[in-house]
């Protein structure tokens, strides 16, 4: 089990709040099936993840500094290669070569991500995304369906203006389909 400190986080000194704040990440993780192309984690907690988007009176916003501008984020990245052909080829010179081709699967069996918020925030606005939780089990990439339990709780205000809250909860099934990049509700059977 590695666990990682009490508090993660990137701040943007020139505005109040850090720009991102993580207080705990725990996970599990199995050695060997990482040898034969798959993860496999027992569980992964995320407690107290915090993001303060701001932009100040001249539209600049406080992520802006710690992304460079015109750089993709890793994740895309990583994608580019298979969606351009790199990981069919790179399976395929595997396979000349006389290994097996074979996909990296990622399993999770539990993932509880708590006491999280998201705050975005203008000089006459404010959307507060807050109480988020978020659990679900048995977490692939393969396709395969999975329970999926959301709780979050949304405010907006404008300056001089009424405060509007909303509730939001999902209980279900989803399924991750990695191709199309999206997250899709399977209905109830």
């Amino acid at each position: 089990l590695l666990t990682f400190g009490r508090r993660l986080g990137v701040e943007a000194a020139w505005f109040e709040q850090p720009l991102v704040a993580v207080s705990h990440v725990v996970f599990g993780i199995a050695a060997m099936p990482l040898l034969h192309g798959a993860l496999e984690v027992d569980s992964l907690r995320i407690d107290g993840v915090h993001l303060a988007l701001e932009k100040d009176a001249k539209g600049n916003g406080n992520w802006e500094r710690v992304m460079k501008k015109g750089a993709a984020p890793a994740a895309a990245n990583a994608a580019a290669p298979a969606a351009s052909g790199g990981a069919a080829d790179a399976d395929a010179d595997a396979s000349a070569e006389g290994a097996p081709a074979r996909a990296f699967s990622v399993n999770i069996a539990r993932i509880d991500i708590l006491n999280t918020s998201l705050r975005y925030r203008e000089p006459d606005r404010q959307y507060f995304l807050q109480d988020v939780s978020l659990n679900a089990s048995n977490f692939n990439l393969d396709g395969g369906a999975f329970p999926l339990a959301l709780h979050f709780k949304v405010e907006y205000s404008e300056a001089n203006g009424p405060r509007r809250i909303a509730v939001g909860n999902l209980d279900g099934r989803a399924q991750l389909d990695a191709v199309a990049r999206r997250l899709d509700l399977v209905p109830a059977t």
